[in-house]
């Protein structure tokens, strides 16, 4: 009786080691993404795929990420791509990201296990937005780029779309200026505004797409 206690106690041991291995796996890839601002010709670099698209469908599920293990909270994220700057991309666009720091959806409704230790963008049915992602990991997980930082929100008002920076603008041009991209890219006045952009500003949408197609040709 005593062996076999020995030997569940070994199993209980090796399927915690394997769980805690699988998080840890989870975390790291989605932690590979930077949570630190990055200037636009970074995120264009970085990005494998850059889109505009409307999210239509926001799903929250689970998956498993080691046999016998337990699963990681995941959200689905649809979107009717309406432009495509980078990447092959369809006519929509599905994405999974992990979800940390709370109780999967199966054990009842969820509650907070305190502060989310990854702060991944969030988008609603309805939203649309710009987004510069980066491949898709072993698990099938992407997130923009520079979390939050490499995510605009579309927005409409007194006949303009503009977009609205998740980060206030903060670090977009930063060692970037209008003499290193001019030397091998012809702007518009339009396109050079941009790198005067202050904080929190909109920014307006047809030269911000038009520079981030340039800066694409010149990567």
């Amino acid at each position: 009786m005593r062996r076999v206690n020995v030997t569940l106690l070994r199993l209980a041991a090796f399927s915690g080691v394997v769980a805690f291995a699988g998080l840890l796996l989870v975390a790291a890839e989605a932690s590979a993404f930077r949570m630190v601002p990055m200037n636009l010709r970074e995120m264009v670099v970085k990005a494998e795929r850059i889109v505009v698209g409307v999210c239509t469908a926001r799903e929250e599920g689970e998956m498993p990420v080691s046999p016998g293990g337990p699963p990681v909270g995941l959200t689905q994220y649809t979107f009717q791509v309406t432009e495509r700057l980078k990447g092959t991309v369809g006519q929509t666009l599905t994405i999974r990201q992990v979800r940390l720091g709370r109780k999967p959806p199966s054990q009842g409704i969820e509650q907070p296990l305190g502060r989310n230790p990854l702060p991944l963008p969030d988008y609603r049915p309805g939203q649309e937005v710009l987004l510069f992602l980066g491949g898709d990991s072993s698990l099938g997980l992407t997130s923009p780029v520079a979390m939050d930082g490499a995510v605009f929100d579309v927005e409409t008002g007194r006949g303009r779309k503009t977009f609205k920076h998740r980060f206030g603008n903060v670090g977009l041009f930063r060692d970037l200026s209008v003499q290193q991209v001019a030397a091998t890219r012809q702007l518009s006045p339009e396109e050079i505004a941009l790198f005067s952009v202050k904080a929190h500003e909109p920014i307006p949408y047809a030269p911000f797409v038009s520079l981030v197609r340039k800066l694409m040709d010149g990567d």
